[in-house]
C-alpha cells in the first residue's frame, strides 16, 4: 500500500490526534504522513459558533475531495450530523474522557489543574459556578456550555474565546476573562504531549459533574473520514485497525438524538450515552432571550433508554410573557427601549415602561467589507467597537452579507451592549463593563496594545471626542457613519408625580425637548454626555439628575430603594 496521507488541522491538539492515527497504522505496517491544513474555524475569531457548524471539518475534508489527502482526522464533536454524501465516516477511535472543566483565573478553588488531572473528583455545576463573582466574564462560544451555564447563573457574561486550547488558556491567564469552560480530553492530550506549561497547570480547576452537565455529542472521540469511492485505500483493513465499536455506537446514538433536535443550533444540548441509556439536558429555542433578562432557563431533562426518547418541539416553545406592569405609578419611563432591563427591574418590584423617542436606521452600504484578505496574521485583525445596544444590533444585522465583520472580534462597552449581541446569536470577545465612552477610552488604554486596530461604527449624531481620544493614544482606526438617529414625533407621555425618566442618550434628551414632553423631578441618565445635555438645558432646570454608575440594573435597583425608601 502507498504511504497514506493524513489531513488535519495544525493545532497541537489536532496534530496529537493525527499522530494517534498514524501510530496505530505504523504499528500495523502501514506508512503514513501528516498533512497540516488550515480550517475556516482557525481563521475566525467570531462569536457565533452555532451558525458555523462544521467549520473545523469542511476545509480538511475538501482535501479528500481534491485527492490531496487520503484520510481526514477530526474531533467527533465538530462533525455535523448531516454531511457530504461523498465522505465516509470510516472509523471512530476509542473515546477519551467526556467531562468539561472550568478553569479559574483567580484562586477561586482549592484544586489546581495539575492535581485535578490525577483524580476523578467531580463538582456539582451549581456549586462550581457559584464560586464566580456576579457579572463574571466566562469564555466559551459553545451554545451548549452557554445554555447550561446561564441556566444556573443568568448574570454571567459569556465571552467569545476562540483559538487553540493553549490560546484560550493564555487569554484566561492574561485576564481577558475570569474563567473558561473547556473539554477535559483536550487538556489531557496536550498534557501528555508536554504542551501545557507550569502556569497553565497551576490554574485552579474543577471537573463538572457529568450527570448535571452532559457532554457535547461525540466529545472525547476522534473521527476518521475518507472518500466514499476511494478504491485505492484498503478501507476495510484501516477501519478494523482504528474503529472502536462501543465508542462508534455511543457517538452515533448521540448524533442521532442531536439530529432529531435540529442539529443543536435551535436547541443546544448536552447528550451523553452509556450503553442503551442516555442523559440529556437541552435548552429551549428562545433560551438566549430568556437568559439576557437574567431569568433561569428551564432545561429539558431526560435520563433513560435511548429508544424511548421522543423529542416534542411543543415542549420547547416556551413563550416569554409580556413584561408585566406593577401599576401606573411610581414608574420609570425609559427611552432605552429595553425589554431586558424591564424584566430585570420588575423582579425587584420596579415598574418600567419603554417610550423610545429616537428612530435609528442602519446605513449598510457604509460598512467596510472584504478587508481581511489583505491582513496575513489573525493577530493583526481589527476589533469592532460597539458603544451602544443599537450599534450592536446594527452589527449583527449586517454580518450575514458582510462576512468579515462577523469574523473579527467585538468589544462591547457594557453588559447591555453585550446582551444585545448575545440575544441575536453573537457572543462578543470582550465586555468593558463601563458606563460611557470616556471610561471606555481608559479601558482600551489599559488593556489593548497600541498596535491594535479598531473599527468604530458611529451614528450621525456621534461626536468626535471618542475617536479623537483613541487617535491621541496612537491607535489606528477606521470610523464611519453606520446608522442614523432621527427624532420620533410623540403626542405625549403620561407622567405621575413620583415617576422617573431614564434618558439613554443625548439624542434622546434633545428629542424629548423637541416633543415638549413633561419632565419629572428625578431623572436618571446613561453616560456623562447625556448628563451634560440635560443639566445644560433650561428645560430640565427643576429636575435632579443622576448618572447611572456601574451595572445599569444594579444601580437602578439600589437607587430606587434609596430614593423611594422601598
Amino acid at each position: 500500500m502507498k504511504s497514506v496521507k493524513i489531513g488535519t488541522r495544525t493545532s497541537n491538539l489536532a496534530i496529537y490526534q493525527a499522530n494517534k492515527v498514524k501510530n496505530i497504522l505504523k504499528g500495523n505496517g502501514i506508512n503514513s504522513e501528516i498533512i497540516g491544513i488550515k480550517s475556516d474555524g482557525d481563521r475566525s475569531l467570531a462569536g457565533n459558533l452555532s451558525k458555523s457548524v462544521g467549520q473545523f471539518v469542511y476545509s480538511i475534508d475538501d482535501g479528500l475531495i481534491s485527492h490531496k489527502i487520503d484520510l481526514a482526522v477530526h474531533s467527533s464533536k465538530d462533525v455535523p450530523v448531516n454531511y457530504n454524501s461523498k465522505i465516509q465516516n470510516l472509523a471512530t477511535l476509542e473515546r477519551g474522557v467526556t467531562s468539561d472543566l472550568i478553569l479559574f483565573r483567580d484562586n477561586l478553588s482549592n484544586t489546581r489543574l495539575s492535581q485535578l488531572l490525577k483524580n476523578s473528583d467531580e463538582t456539582d455545576p451549581e456549586k462550581a459556578l457559584k464560586i464566580l463573582n456576579k457579572k463574571s466574564l466566562v469564555g466559551t462560544v459553545s451554545g451548549r456550555r452557554q445554555a447550561l451555564m446561564l441556566s444556573i447563573r443568568p448574570d454571567i457574561i459569556p465571552i467569545s474565546v476562540r483559538g487553540s486550547v493553549e490560546t484560550r488558556i493564555t487569554k484566561l491567564i492574561n485576564g481577558n476573562v475570569d474563567a473558561i469552560i473547556i473539554a477535559e480530553v483536550g487538556i489531557r492530550r496536550l498534557n501528555e504531549s508536554n504542551k501545557l506549561d507550569e502556569n497553565m497547570l497551576e490554574l485552579c480547576a474543577l471537573r463538572l459533574q457529568s450527570k448535571k452537565w452532559p457532554t457535547a455529542p461525540g466529545q472525547g472521540a476522534i473521527t476518521v473520514h475518507c472518500l466514499m469511492d476511494n478504491s485505492l485505500l484498503d478501507k476495510g483493513r484501516i477501519r478494523a485497525l482504528l474503529n472502536h465499536d462501543a465508542t462508534e455506537k455511543s457517538v452515533n446514538a448521540e448524533k442521532k438524538i442531536l439530529e432529531k433536535m435540529g442539529g443543536g443550533c435551535l436547541y443546544p444540548a448536552g447528550i451523553e450515552s452509556n450503553g442503551e441509556d442516555v442523559n440529556i439536558l437541552a435548552a429551549p429555542e428562545n433560551w438566549r432571550r430568556i437568559t439576557i433578562s437574567e431569568t433561569n432557563v428551564n432545561l429539558l431533562k431526560y435520563s433513560g433508554s435511548i429508544k424511548d426518547f421522543k423529542f416534542d418541539t411543543d415542549s420547547f416553545n416556551i413563550k416569554m410573557e409580556d413584561v408585566p406592569h406593577i401599576g401606573h405609578s411610581p414608574k420609570i419611563i425609559s427611552t432605552l427601549n429595553s425589554d431586558r432591563l424591564s424584566r430585570i427591574l420588575v423582579k425587584s418590584d420596579i415598574n418600567m415602561i419603554n417610550r423610545p423617542v429616537i428612530d435609528l436606521e442602519v446605513v449598510k452600504d457604509n460598512w467596510p467589507t472584504n478587508f481581511l484578505s489583505s491582513i496575513k496574521k489573525r493577530s493583526e485583525w481589527p476589533w469592532l467597537i460597539l458603544t451602544s445596544p443599537f450599534a450592536a444590533r446594527c452589527a449583527v444585522s449586517i454580518i450575514e452579507n458582510n462576512i468579515d465583520i462577523g469574523r473579527i472580534p467585538w468589544l462591547a462597552i457594557g453588559e447591555g451592549t453585550a446582551a444585545a449581541c448575545f440575544e441575536l446569536g453573537h457572543t462578543v470577545s470582550d465586555c468593558a463593563k463601563v458606563k460611557d465612552s470616556e471610561d471606555l477610552l481608559l479601558y482600551i488604554r489599559d488593556n489593548y496594545p497600541k498596535s491594535t486596530k479598531f473599527l468604530i461604527p458611529q451614528s450621525n449624531l456621534s461626536g468626535d471626542k471618542f475617536v479623537n481620544g483613541l487617535l491621541e493614544q496612537k491607535y489606528k482606526l477606521n470610523h464611519w457613519l453606520a446608522y442614523n438617529n432621527s427624532s420620533i414625533k410623540i403626542d405625549g407621555v403620561e407622567i405621575g408625580d413620583n415617576d422617573v425618566i431614564l434618558m439613554s442618550s443625548p439624542s434622546s434628551v434633545r428629542s424629548w425637548v423637541e416633543n415638549n414632553l413633561p419632565v419629572t423631578k428625578n431623572i436618571l441618565c446613561m453616560g456623562r454626555s447625556s448628563y451634560l445635555e440635560i443639566t445644560e438645558n433650561e428645560y430640565f432646570k427643576e429636575s435632579s439628575v443622576d448618572i447611572i454608575e456601574t451595572t445599569s440594573s444594579e444601580f437602578i435597583i439600589n437607587w430606587w430603594k434609596d430614593k423611594r425608601g422601598d
